[in-house]
């Protein structure tokens, strides 16, 4: 088995489970010394998110687990990264996962991400129960309208998928446990 930290689009465990169905959501996990950016250069043209190493910061993100064998397919969807091993702390444990880090020669400071990507961040986020002022970083960070109709559309659908699990989860819907 393989630990995964997500921390971009994967966050939710909708949008993870849609590309590899046998990913199990372990919870939220902190990545020190590093940034969350959205520089990376997507298929499409605008910002994806990456990591930044730093001397101070913290990534909050998603903790899966899923065969070995699986990753493939997630590389699949994760080009233009490069996979790196990382320490995360998860249930008061150091634990050494996999990440996806942009390829150096994919980085663009200057670009920004579309709108429905910036919300897939923070319904994971919202799903995870991450801290308030993390959600506000993600939600300050300036975004564009997604110029393509039909991509727009495809992936608001699938935002309207992440809210409806969202309510249905039981910690969002203030019930205990999950």
């Amino acid at each position: 088995m393989l630990l995964y930290f997500a921390y971009g689009s994967n966050l939710h465990p909708y949008r993870l489970n849609a590309r590899v169905p046998s990913a199990e959501l372990l919870g939220m996990a902190t990545l020190a010394g590093y940034r969350l950016n959205f520089h990376k250069q997507g298929a499409d043209g605008s910002g994806k998110c990456s990591l930044q190493l730093t001397d101070q910061g913290q990534v909050i993100g998603a903790l899966y687990r899923f065969p070995k064998q699986h990753k493939k397919i997630l590389d699949s969807f994760e080009s233009g990264y490069e996979t790196h091993p990382v320490t995360v702390a998860w249930d008061a444990k150091n634990l050494t996962s996999f990440t996806y880090i942009a390829h150096p020669g994919k980085v663009d400071e200057t670009l920004k991400p579309y709108e429905w990507y910036r919300q897939m961040l923070v319904l994971g986020g919202h799903y995870l129960e991450m801290p308030q002022h993390y959600l506000q970083a993600i939600t300050s960070v300036e975004s564009l309208a997604d110029p393509d109709e039909k991509r727009r559309l495809e992936n608001e659908a699938l935002l309207a998928k992440m809210k409806q699990m969202n309510k249905l989860n039981p910690v969002n819907a203030g019930q205990k446990g999950r």
